[in-house]
């Protein structure tokens, strides 16, 4: 991706130029799955019977750190490092996300199971015509996806708090392992992503 980035923008930066025949298009709107992306802070240019859009817009909806090098003329996108990186929705927000770690023995007591359960609070800013889904997905160190669960949220205007269960996965840790030891071993081994569709 990053040799692709140059191009785009020597790209974006003809366009900009008085000489380039490029007009705003403030009627074209970008989705995500059906979640529709803010352009208003940079909208859509229409350049050739082509549209673009802000790379550092959309890589930061989509959930992506940005950080501009003049020097090199070079974007550099990577993956949020919060505690839990958030996608969000225009019409969503969270207010807080609280993780509990929850810890099991499976029937035949010969492994140990543990999933990302989370406690939130969050704000639907107007009455929506659909519910938004919560899709909290559980990752290991290597930002693979383990487990995925989803739930509908409100979608009439206000403040809910909720909660959402994690699916489990198999643990590495020995059965024996105490269950302050297996909490603290999850929290450094384990995180989690959450996204609005």
């Amino acid at each position: 991706m990053k040799g692709k980035i140059p191009v785009i923008l020597a790209l974006l930066v003809s366009l900009a130029s008085p000489a380039a025949a490029a007009t705003a298009a403030p009627k074209i709107t970008v989705e995500e799955e059906g979640r529709l992306i803010d352009t208003t802070s940079s909208p859509v240019i229409m350049h050739n019977n082509q549209p673009y859009v802000s790379l550092q817009l959309l890589a930061q909806s989509l959930g992506y750190e940005v950080k501009w090098d003049a020097k090199n003329a070079t974007y550099h996108l990577s993956v949020a490092n919060a505690k839990y990186p958030l996608i969000l929705n225009e019409s969503a927000q969270f207010v807080s996300v609280e993780p509990k770690y929850n810890i099991m023995t499976s029937l035949d007591s010969s492994r140990l199971l543990g999933g990302i359960n989370l406690d939130f609070v969050y704000v639907i800013e107007k009455d929506l015509p659909r519910e938004p889904v919560l899709v909290v997905e559980m990752l290991n160190k290597d930002q693979t996806v383990l487990a995925s669960s989803t739930k509908l949220l409100k979608k009439t205007k206000g403040t809910f708090k909720d909660y959402i269960l994690g699916d489990s996965i198999r643990l590495p840790y020995p059965v024996q392992t105490n269950r302050e030891q297996v909490t603290k071993l999850m929290s450094e081994d384990y995180t989690y992503r959450i996204k609005i569709k």
